[in-house]
């Protein structure tokens, strides 16, 4: 350092970055040849003893039908787990619950019961003349959930459909439809399942209306929803139900059809027709 002047040593720009070096101008190593020439030779080809090359829609046909055969096992299975129900259906605050749980445990209830979920169980009501077993599902009476019904049509012996008597005028057409997804369901008409329509709250005495008043004015309810399915869907589209050319009576139906009033409330002899009714499908 002369005459006091610091010397700065200058520190030179940073080098530009090297751009990659592409892989094909690397040539492989002599060890990386060695160890690919072993892979290879410790793998050698397999030969199949047959040809995989199958045609598009033959392979397409194979699969469908292993498909089949697998979803027929499956509901078969599923519908013997099922054999013998009893389904308790019909529209919200009907009363379906509380009939379920007098058929289960008996004696009086008081009060009202709502559930939005299915309830089940297997069960030998305390009724003289049933000995075997009865799997009874209660289903939600919403119409969102009334199609859960079709799960368990493949071993039903009888639907009991649970209505309101006392508000029925006010519901008609709803219950009617209710009705319809049933009795037009093709299961229902080919295995013949019994069907009781149970007028309940009949504890509620003249606010109630007569079964024969609420069978008349269903069975003319039901005659305009299979009008109105018919113009939406067409004479082929729309299913069979009753004599199409005359007015819908439940004596048309292939299914025994039964109406009775009854009180789940009150249990006991006011629920005798259901009874009566799960004797006959239960045998």
């Amino acid at each position: 350092m002369e005459g006091g002047e610091e010397t700065v040593t200058e520190i030179p720009p940073q080098a530009e970055e090297v751009s990659a070096v592409p892989a094909d101008v690397i040539d492989p190593s002599p060890v990386d040849e060695a160890v690919a020439e072993a892979v290879a030779d410790a793998s050698p080809e397999i030969e199949m003893p047959f040809n995989l090359d199958i045609p598009t829609p033959v392979a397409v046909a194979l699969v469908v039908v292993i498909l089949t055969i697998l979803v027929g096992t499956w509901l078969s299975r599923r519908s013997k787990s099922r054999a013998n129900s009893v389904l308790i259906m019909g529209p919200v605050n009907a009363g379906k619950t509380t009939l379920f749980l007098e058929l289960k445990e008996g004696g009086h209830r008081n009060g009202t019961v709502t559930s939005m979920e299915q309830n089940e169980d297997t069960f030998v009501p305390n009724r003289e003349g049933i000995k075997k077993p009865v799997h009874f599902v209660d289903l939600p009476g919403h119409p969102r959930l009334i199609n859960k019904f079709e799960n368990y049509m493949g071993g039903t012996v009888g639907v009991i459909f649970v209505l309101d008597a006392a508000d029925f005028l006010d519901n008609g057409r709803a219950i009617a439809e209710q009705l319809w997804t049933v009795i037009s369901h093709p299961q229902f008409s080919s295995r013949r399942v019994p069907l009781l329509i149970a007028c309940n709250k009949y504890d509620l005495g003249t606010r109630a209306h007569t079964d024969g008043f609420i069978e008349k004015r269903l069975q003319r309810e039901i005659d305009e929803v299979r009008s109105t399915h018919s113009s939406l869907e067409g004479d082929a589209g729309a299913p069979s139900v009753g004599k199409g050319n005359e007015g819908f009576l439940f004596q048309q139906l292939k299914s025994k059809v039964a109406i009775a009033k009854i009180s789940a409330k009150l249990g006991g002899k006011e629920v005798e027709p259901v009874y009566d009714f799960i004797t006959n499908c239960v045998k």
